[in-house]
């Protein structure tokens, strides 16, 4: 009997690149917030907890927003397949220069270089690996072991860094996110010939020619009654979730600074 459960080897491809991206991104995040707070002593930079909430923000607002910025590029620019390694790098000179990170404005850089480049990497990733399956079904199978990939990067991620950091210090923590961020950007350029062509051109351009034919036949009519309670409902849960996750991450700094070392809550 044939196995219709085997997926593509480029979707593999693409949840590795996950598994390693998130691995740097999750130990950096905390990475971030206990360096910061950290006495000079300790190879920290010595400043307030607030600094360290303020920056911890910042990394988590820009590399949310940053994906819509991405996602335009990917659209109508360049292929994704091409921005996907691209952004690996930005995000591996960003954790470089946390490695060498001696002052609030080099930690603001960092967080610059890594929310650009995860605006180019997230989102393409999701686009490139929902084109490799056309069943819906599959997509949804595909979704679910695709995030447990995630889930085992940021895992394995912060459970390393954290035996690491104790014994090596926050610089060569941020160094090994550097070069776990370079290590994917050569793994998904090798994956490239598993992708067939998605990716390739800007998904605008790229779409299917009866799609554009539909398109271009159908007339524009207002929403029926259905379709605007739907919007609402999209608006409404957008609303919660927002919410939800201000406090989930509200919820990280408390646990960071008792957690994070000796002097993060004498700070």
């Amino acid at each position: 009997m044939e196995n219709t459960n085997k997926k593509p080897f480029g979707f593999y491809v693409c949840s590795v690149a996950f598994t390693l991206e998130r691995f740097a991104f999750y130990s950096a995040k905390w990475l971030l917030a206990v360096f910061v707070v950290a006495k000079i002593a300790d190879g920290g930079l010595g400043l307030s907890a607030a600094d360290a909430a303020k920056m911890s923000a910042n990394l988590v607002a820009f590399t949310y927003a940053a994906p819509l910025i991405g996602a335009i590029i990917s659209d109508r620019f360049i292929g994704a397949r091409y921005l996907v390694p691209i952004g690996m790098v930005l995000m591996g000179a960003g954790y470089l220069v946390g490695w060498q990170a001696s002052s609030a404005g080099m930690v603001n850089l960092m967080i610059v270089l890594v929310s650009l480049g995860t605006g180019l990497f997230k989102c393409q990733t999701n686009a490139i690996t929902g084109r490799l399956f056309d069943d819906p079904r599959e997509l949804d199978s595909a979704f679910s072991i695709q995030y447990s990939f995630v889930n085992i990067g940021s895992f394995i991620g912060t459970t390393i860094i954290g035996v690491l950091v104790g014994t090596k210090g926050y610089a060569f923590c941020f160094l090994v996110c550097g070069i776990m961020m370079f290590i994917d950007a050569a793994w998904f350029t090798f994956g490239w010939r598993f992708l067939g062509e998605t990716g390739k051109k800007p998904f605008k351009i790229d779409e299917h020619k009866e799609v554009k034919a539909k398109e271009t036949k159908e007339e524009k009519k207002p929403l029926t009654s259905i379709e605007k309670k739907r919007v609402a409902a999209i608006i409404l849960v957008s609303f919660f979730s927002v919410i939800f996750w201000v406090f989930w991450y509200l919820a990280y700094m408390p646990v960071y600074f008792y957690w994070g070392g000796d002097n993060a809550a004498a700070n």
